[in-house]
């Protein structure tokens, strides 16, 4: 295990480099931010009672903040991981004090769901371990593949330990069978879920179909995933030679020299436009979501039907 005096230094290190800031906070602006300890690190009564969620940081100055006066990372030495929501607010998270025992986050619990605009669809595909790092790659590959051929647009990132699509939509403000009202009989969590349950079955057991909620949240771009004997950066992929290429020696923060972060940005993998360094996008894009949504729905059909099929020659090989 990685000493944590050593681990500290390497996350203030990377943290306290303003360009890795501006790159972090284009993708936590009006969205949840959240602090989560790793699994491995907890304290003698074995609790994760120091996990912070709704967190505002919407520049650079936020950031800074939070992470050494907030929520005292390095004080404590809580190699904290990065997380921004899967749900977009209309004027982001509410600014709750820093106190956390005079906290009162019961009313944005329950009405959260009311301000927001969009939720996007996260794809996990876990690794569970470095040792299957490459079979989690193939899985991407394959499901890349899929999404390539409907030309559906999506970004594409390394996790840490596996390999994220986020697929922008607003399909929840355009049908009501995929409402983000979580008291809704349809709702887009479920749609989600149903997705990614059906590439589950098709190509592998290593897509989580069981992560989809109103409050979720996923890691970082450019933050560091800790683990017990390895640091790794999460980044985008930012063309499909960069991916297909892609080596866990990549994700090492040797990698990435200054000059490879600094407006470094996303992509949009089938989009016509470059849109590494705009992440609130321009009203193109946002025509273009309705074209997305009939093509997300266009694959859930398709992996919905493959899906059962495979479910019918299991039953039946079963029997024989």
């Amino acid at each position: 295990m990685i000493d944590i005096v050593q681990r500290m230094k390497v996350l203030y290190d990377w943290y306290s480099r303003q360009e890795v800031q501006y790159e972090i906070i284009k993708f936590t602006y009006n969205r949840e931010f959240a602090v989560l300890l790793p699994w491995f690190f907890h304290d003698n009564d074995g609790k994760f009672n120091d996990n912070i969620r709704y967190l505002r940081c919407h520049n650079t100055e936020h950031f800074s903040y939070l992470l050494t006066e907030g929520i005292r990372m390095f004080e404590k030495n809580f190699p904290y991981q990065l997380y921004y929501s899967l749900a977009k607010y209309r004027d982001g998270i509410p600014k709750f004090t820093m106190n956390l025992s005079k906290r009162n986050t019961e009313d944005w619990k329950n009405n959260h769901y009311k301000d927001m605009v969009s939720y996007d669809f996260l794809i996990d595909i876990d690794a569970k371990s470095f040792d299957n790092i490459y079979m989690a790659l193939e899985t991407a590959k394959e499901i890349k593949k899929l999404f390539d051929s409907y030309s559906l647009i999506y970004e594409l990132r390394f996790s840490g330990r596996g390999f994220h699509f986020i697929i922008r939509n607003d399909l929840a403000c355009q049908n009501i069978n995929y409402s983000m009202d979580i008291n809704a009989d349809n709702t887009i969590y479920l749609f989600y879920s149903q997705f990614a349950k059906f590439l589950n079955i098709i190509y592998s057991d290593m897509v989580d179909y069981r992560i989809y909620d109103s409050r979720r949240v996923v890691k970082c771009p450019y933050t560091l995933a800790n683990y017990e004997d390895k640091i790794t950066l999460c980044y985008p992929f930012l063309s499909d030679d960069e991916f297909q290429c892609f080596n866990l020696d990549d994700a090492d923060l040797k990698y990435f020299a200054r000059n490879k972060i600094k407006n470094r940005g996303t992509f949009l993998f089938n989009y016509k436009e470059n849109l590494r360094n705009d992440l609130t996008f321009n009203e193109g894009f946002v025509k273009s979501f309705r074209c997305n949504n009939d093509k997300l729905i266009q694959i859930f059909k398709y992996i919905e039907d493959r899906s059962m099929l495979m479910s019918r020659k299991t039953k039946k090989e079963a029997k024989i």
